[in-house]
């Protein structure tokens, strides 16, 4: 089944009465600080770590400090700040987010060492949970309640239906319009603290036309 990602906007505000029916579809619920990563603990090998949710990455990813205890499968191509590079490939362990079972079944996951990740975030880091692991479930994010939900079924107030397509390697995309009539694939991204980062070529053409104002420039350290 396809995940579906439902990504409360930070101007969306929670209905103060949640109803039992949706409650009742809530299968693991997480508390995550406003403005900060999308942090959750995962039971991965006998123990718990804390993992950040990206949907901008497709696999799963442990720590490389993993490597001794997986099996090796192969390769995939796979989108980080540094942009595309290879990486090995392993049997994905059993992964529980709280009473979320992530789905195995002929899954791989890639190691990748979390140690800019973890000097980035301030928190001790062990893994990333990509799109693999939202099969059979909706996921919402609610900023304004600082939390995040996995649910078995859409809730009972949906909101506004976005089509999204799954990206074979890199994750979940959508098309986002700029300027009225410029369509772009975007990546939806919930591993990147960043409001909106686009191409420099598009931020050109949008500044050109007067759809975007430069206030400023900044520089970004990234973990490459």
């Amino acid at each position: 089944a396809a995940a579906t990602v439902i990504l409360g906007l930070g101007f969306c505000h929670l209905n103060d009465v949640i109803l039992a029916e949706e409650d009742a579809r809530t299968v693991a619920r997480f508390r995550v600080a406003r403005g900060s990563a999308l942090i959750v603990p995962v039971r991965v090998l006998g123990d718990t770590r804390l993992f950040v949710v990206d949907t901008g990455a497709k696999p799963c990813v442990l720590d490389s400090r993993f490597d001794s205890r997986l099996t090796r499968v192969g390769t995939i191509k796979t989108l980080t700040a540094a942009g595309i590079v290879v990486l090995p490939t392993y049997d994905q362990p059993e992964l529980a987010i709280g009473a979320v079972q992530v789905p195995s079944g002929g899954q791989v996951v890639v190691l990748f060492d979390m140690t800019p990740i973890r000097e980035a975030a301030g928190r001790n880091l062990d893994g990333i949970v990509g799109v693999s692991a939202f099969r059979n479930y909706v996921l919402r994010f609610i900023p304004d309640d600082e939390r995040l939900e996995f649910l078995t079924l859409l809730p009972v107030d949906p909101g506004t239906e976005i089509p999204v397509t799954e990206w074979k390697q890199f994750g979940v995309e959508l098309e986002l319009t700029c300027s009225g009539s410029h369509a772009e694939k975007c990546l939806v991204d919930t591993g990147s603290m960043s409001g909106v980062t686009l191409r420099a070529d598009l931020f050109d053409f949008l500044h050109d036309v007067g759809s975007i104002t430069r206030i400023r420039e900044i520089v970004v350290e990234t973990a490459n």
